[in-house]
């Protein structure tokens, strides 16, 4: 799907940084990060239906 250009494109940013300088981790040991959607862009929606 990437190839035709159907996967939007997003921006990922860390939301809490430790003293170390690296993303925090959530309880489960996941990095805390926050995801947006790029405005603007030239990405394709795909719409499925059934």
């Amino acid at each position: 799907m990437k190839k035709y250009g159907y996967i939007p494109n997003t921006k990922e940013k860390c939301e809490k940084y430790n003293a170390e300088g690296k993303c925090t981790l959530d309880n489960l040991g996941y990095p805390k990060i926050k995801v947006e959607y790029e405005k603007n862009t030239k990405s394709k929606m795909l719409y499925l239906s059934g």
